[in-house]
C-alpha cells in the first residue's frame, strides 16, 4: 500500500505504508475514509490470509496498523469490502463479504474496542453470492446501510437505524412491485 500526498504549497510526497507499518501484503482490495470523531484517516484492506487490516493516522501522529480480524476473531474475508464513518453512531465500520458468503461488519465506537458481527445472520438475510458491495451512513435517516448485489442481480440492503436492530430488504422486489407513476 502506497500513499501519495501533498501538503499545501509543497511538493508531492510518497510513502510505502506497507513497509512503514509492517502490514502484511494486501490482495487487490482496499477502501479509505475519514473518521471525524478521532480526527483520523483510515485505509482498510484484506491481506492474503483473509484478515481485515486497518492502517490509520490520527491528526499529528504517524501511521499505525491493526489486524482487526485477529483482535475480533472475525471470519475470513474475500476480496470485497467497504468502509465508512457513521457520525451519529460515533463509530467507524468495515463491512465485507466473508468466505462463508455472509456479510460481516467490524465496527468500533469512539473510545471502545473493535467488534465483529455477522450482518447476514443478524438481519436474517438470505445467504447468496455477492457481486458488489457498498456501505454508507445516512444522516437524514439516522442509520447505516450496507447495500449489495446478489448473484441473481437483486439489489439488497442491510440497514440499522440508530438504537435498533439490523434489517434486510430486497430493494429490487420493492421497485418491481411499485405502481408506476403517471404524469
Amino acid at each position: 500500500v502506497h500513499e501519495l500526498f501533498r501538503k499545501a504549497g509543497e511538493q508531492w510526497e510518497h510513502v510505502d505504508l506497507t513497509e512503514l507499518t509492517h502490514t502484511p501484503r494486501a490482495i487487490d482490495v482496499m477502501v479509505g475514509y475519514e473518521w471525524r470523531d478521532a480526527r483520523s484517516q483510515q485505509i482498510a484492506l484484506v491481506s492474503e490470509d483473509g484478515h481485515v487490516h486497518e492502517l490509520y493516522m490520527a491528526a499529528g501522529q504517524g501511521w499505525q496498523h491493526v489486524d482487526i480480524s485477529a483482535i475480533t476473531g472475525a471470519a475470513p474475508a474475500t476480496n470485497m469490502l467497504t468502509g465508512y464513518a457513521w457520525d451519529s453512531g460515533h463509530s467507524k465500520q468495515i463491512a465485507y463479504v466473508g468466505r462463508d458468503s455472509h456479510i460481516h461488519e467490524l465496527f468500533v465506537e469512539a473510545g471502545k474496542a473493535w467488534t465483529h458481527v455477522d450482518l447476514t445472520a443478524l438481519s436474517q438475510a438470505p445467504v447468496t453470492p455477492v457481486t458488489s458491495l457498498v456501505g454508507y451512513a445516512w444522516s437524514a435517516g439516522n442509520s447505516k446501510q450496507v447495500t449489495y448485489v446478489d448473484n441473481d442481480g437483486n439489489v439488497r440492503e442491510l440497514w440499522m437505524p440508530r438504537h435498533s436492530d439490523w434489517q434486510a430488504t430486497n430493494l429490487s422486489s420493492i421497485v418491481r412491485s411499485a405502481v408506476p407513476v403517471r404524469f
